[in-house]
């Protein structure tokens, strides 16, 4: 591959690896006297020896030694830069798998794969669903590239993406009583039949909490593992439920359901994007960048958690 001064580069690396000119000759099939000729130019250029010179052998001097560190940190850099623009260019048929948490793949993420689909055809996608402790695992061992869950932990080998806070409401049917307000009390919704995230769940940690702040017991009608259930059984007039905006944005678009922000404070489901900390795949992060600009764009909730700002500012790390 002949890219900019990656030639007498690839022959230094080469020689320094095989301690010897002929080896060296042999495994790039280059005339041995044209990387001697590149070799010496190149230490008259520098005014110093890169090798020292044995019976049978070459060993890199000390400026040798800082010549060819530099020399392999400049090749590893070109390749990733050349991967990046044959990713652009379409030249790969690269796989992204994403590790996701349940309640995301209906709502969000199938809008933006049809988007990034378009741009990127080449690309297939992988979407895993987990439970929201085996998410980070998923992630760190390779086994996915991008991983996105709520309340995940920090981790030194994760590299965060993206962190949005989403706040938990109401959810109640569009002809429900409570949909005319601009948001609610828990205590409204007490005495109300209620279908609730069961307890394997973690939103339903945040709502057993604010029920408990406010010394008053849950009493559901019905318990589900399944989002796609409890908006369901609310959008039928089964009850009301409580759920973070992500899980119900389409439900809401389509007049199906009303969000409901909650006037006593609830603590929000932090949203995380991340992908391991020495990844520099480029359609990884390409993907990530779709899904947290899909994010950014959800209308924010009403009523008083507004001036809290329902999402926050995405930082890296």
């Amino acid at each position: 591959m002949r890219l900019l001064h990656s030639q007498l580069l690839r022959y230094l690396d080469e020689v320094a690896r095989a301690g010897s000119i002929r080896k060296a000759s042999a495994k790039l099939n280059i005339a041995s006297s044209s990387i001697n000729r590149q070799i010496l130019a190149l230490e008259a250029e520098l005014g110093s020896p890169i090798f020292h010179r044995l019976h049978r052998s070459l060993r890199l001097t000390p400026a040798g030694e800082i010549l060819v560190d530099h020399v392999r940190r400049t090749l590893k850099d070109l390749g990733h830069a050349v991967g990046q623009i044959e990713d652009l260019r379409g030249i790969r048929r690269g796989t992204v798998t994403v590790a996701l948490v349940g309640g995301l793949a209906s709502t969000l993420i199938i809008r933006v794969c049809s988007k990034f689909r378009e741009r990127y055809p080449m690309v297939k996608l992988v979407f895993r669903r987990y439970d929201g402790d085996k998410i980070a695992t998923a992630v760190t061992s390779g086994e996915c590239d991008l991983g996105l869950s709520f309340l995940l932990p920090d981790d030194p080998n994760l590299t965060v993406v993206a962190a949005i806070d989403c706040y938990v409401g109401a959810i109640v049917p569009t002809d429900h009583p409570l949909a005319k307000r601009a948001s609610v009390r828990i205590s409204d919704c007490v005495g109300q039949p209620m279908i609730l995230p069961d307890e394997t769940m973690m939103v339903r940690g945040i709502i057993n909490a604010g029920f408990e702040r406010l010394n008053t017991k849950l009493y559901p009608e019905m318990e589900s593992n399944s989002i796609e259930m409890i908006r369901g059984f609310v959008a039928s007039g089964q009850g009301i439920s409580f759920l973070n905006q992500i899980n119900v944005n389409d439900e809401r678009a389509q007049g199906l359901l009303v969000f409901l922000p909650i006037v006593d404070r609830l603590r929000p489901l932090n949203l995380r994007i991340v992908r391991r900390a020495k990844d520099q795949q480029l359609i990884p992060g390409l993907l990530a960048n779709a899904i947290k600009a899909a994010v950014e764009e959800l209308e924010p909730g009403s009523g008083s958690q507004g001036t809290d700002r329902l999402y926050s500012e995405p930082r890296d790390s």
